[in-house]
């Protein structure tokens, strides 16, 4: 009991914990390093100070199950090397093929670099064959990319299974929406992060990801979470985010994105159908409501030049009497129809929010007395706004009506459904009936 606390007491005066984990990813990356160079370690494991490396087969033999063959005997050949250049290193694992470093936690850097120095050697010694500079530099960068064929993403399945593990820890952990760390210390240690440092094992980066981010996160999952308007994660949100990422599709030509070309017609051809927009509907995917809104106003405003006067903004620029022309609103409208009216060159005076219900809905008697009163201004109401789920209030406008005004004034009907437009996969639609109108 008295030297188990006094090593404890030592422990702590000397900082040797934090001096493991320094350590230990200091052999980490020397080990990889040796790893890159030589053509007989299949993979580093392990934690802290306390790491191993796989042998295989330097002839590069996979088993009946796709995996490197392990070589006991080149393990053990590479141990009596090691051992008689003054380096003690423990042999264990599957088929006796994983040399095992044990340092105490007072090692050194110097007795590391020793350490490195000495079992590189015996490799080479022991029959591990040493790659050329090229093959080094090559397979350095290598695993660095998804490959295709026989074994070629078996990095990636290692990699996601780990970061799978990682994640899964998190959540485990997860007893509360935030951890509580002070804001500023966790701005202070994500600051402290050196980004111009050498390539790191990409397991290393994963696992110090996960404990500095991922744990400091906000876990919207959790029940005591009151979000803002993002949901809980998806499990096939995040299945179908892996397989985009992994797969890394161009969607500019079929040619880039052979498969994915019909994918998205499909699902926008299907979505259209949801909505019944009529067989010509076409549509887009955005990143989000604010793209989707520019983008509706901006086909709004380009659609009202080309009516007007045969007018191209695209090749023209704007035309002489844009300072009149006016989209209309609610007053609960997102404020990114006012961004968007900035970004096209109107201003944000273009913008007309007309008044609404205490439920959050649009005032259509008022919409029709403000149109009105602003074509008797001699201005160009061109585009009306409808909104099915406003941010604050998940209220829906009376879209059926609006649809309606929009045809008796001549007006680019634009709807931001960013919030509430999935309602229309639900099995009730009681809330938005009648909506379903074709639109613009």
């Amino acid at each position: 009991m008295v030297s188990g606390a006094k090593a404890l007491e030592i422990i702590e005066r000397d900082n040797l914990v934090e001096h493991a984990s320094i350590a230990g990813e200091y052999l980490r990356l020397g080990l990889n390093k040796i790893k890159d160079r030589v053509n007989c370690i299949a993979e580093v494991r392990g934690k802290g100070l306390m790491l191993g490396v796989e042998i295989v087969k330097p002839t590069g033999e996979h088993n009946k199950f796709g995996e490197p063959v392990a070589d006991g005997e080149l393990t053990l050949a590479i141990q009596r090397a090691a051992l008689e250049r003054g380096l003690m290193v423990e042999k264990g694992g599957r088929d006796g093929s994983v040399i095992r470093f044990l340092p105490p936690l007072i090692i050194s850097f110097e007795q590391i670099d020793f350490a490195l120095r000495t079992i590189e050697e015996a490799i080479i010694v022991a029959g591990g064959v040493e790659k050329t500079e090229q093959q080094a530099k090559k397979s350095s960068w290598r695993k660095h990319f998804i490959h295709t064929g026989e074994q070629g993403a078996t990095e990636f399945a290692q990699v996601m299974n780990h970061t799978t593990q990682a994640m899964k820890e998190v959540f485990e952990k997860v007893s509360k929406p935030y951890s509580g760390l002070d804001p500023k210390t966790l701005e202070t240690l994500i600051n402290n992060v050196n980004l111009d440092s050498q390539n790191s094992n990409l397991q290393s980066v994963v696992d110090e990801t996960a404990g500095l981010v991922a744990e400091h996160s906000i876990f919207t999952q959790h029940p005591d979470c009151i979000a803002h308007l993002h949901t809980p994660p998806l499990m096939p949100a995040v299945a179908a985010e892996a397989m985009i990422a992994a797969l890394n599709q161009s969607m500019d030509s079929w040619d880039q994105a052979s498969a994915a070309t019909y994918v998205e017609q499909k699902v926008l051809d299907w979505l259209c159908e949801r909505y019944e927009l009529g067989e010509d509907a076409d549509g887009i995917f955005t990143s989000g409501g604010t793209q989707s809104n520019l983008m509706g106003l901006l086909l709004a405003r380009d659609r009202i030049a080309d009516v007007t006067d045969g007018h191209s903004i695209q090749k023209l620029g704007l035309p002489s009497y844009a300072d009149k022309l006016r989209i209309v609103c609610s007053d609960k409208s997102h404020f990114t129809v006012q961004k968007s009216a900035s970004l096209l060159g109107l201003g944000e005076k273009a913008v007309h929010c007309v008044a609404t219900h205490e439920n959050g809905t649009i005032k259509t008697d008022a919409l029709l007395a403000d149109i009105t009163a602003l074509k008797e201004q001699g201005l160009i109401p061109f585009a009306l706004v409808g909104t099915a789920g406003t941010t604050d209030h998940g209220a829906i406008d009376d879209l059926a009506t609006l649809a309606d005004i929009s045809s008796q004034f001549g007006l680019w009907f634009h709807v931001d459904s960013a919030y509430g437009g999935a309602l229309i996969l639900s099995i009730i639609k009681t809330s938005s009936k009648g909506s379903k109108k074709p639109i613009q």
